[in-house]
């Protein structure tokens, strides 16, 4: 073997162990989720089928959110989590899908949005006092 095929082959093989172990704990992580519906759940909760492959909605989402779980990715997928919500009208609900309470996430015209209740922001823009 040759310099460059000894360096090679063993990252080509170490590639699909290191996301073969990564997963797990995203879904480690799901099921330890105060507000998780699924305790005992298996890969579909985030891919299409029982051992992996494409992700389904709610795998794209958490991939796509750096796979960390949020008031407003929780409000996003009410099927896997379990949280109150109150519909105050035909145009505005509010989800408390946040076990800490420090966000909720408001829905309006089809659209949600966190708000920061202790540190006054929207989706992460903070708010500000107008100026006389």
């Amino acid at each position: 073997m040759n310099r460059i095929t000894k360096i090679v082959l063993p990252v080509l093989f170490a590639i699909p162990a290191v996301s073969a172990f990564a997963l797990p704990d995203l879904l480690t992580a799901y099921q330890k989720d105060p507000m998780a519906k699924i305790k005992n759940g298996d890969c579909t909760i985030c891919h299409e089928a029982p051992h992996g492959g494409p992700r389904n909605a709610f795998g794209d989402a958490i991939g796509d959110n750096l796979h960390e779980i949020t008031p407003l990715l929780r409000a996003q997928f009410p099927y896997y989590f379990s949280f109150p919500s109150l519909k105050v009208n035909d145009n505005l609900t509010i989800h408390f899908s946040d076990p800490e309470n420090k966000y909720v996430v408001v829905e309006s015209g089809g659209k949600k949005v966190e708000v920061g209740v202790e540190d006054k922001t929207v989706d992460g823009k903070k708010a500000v006092t107008p100026k006389p």
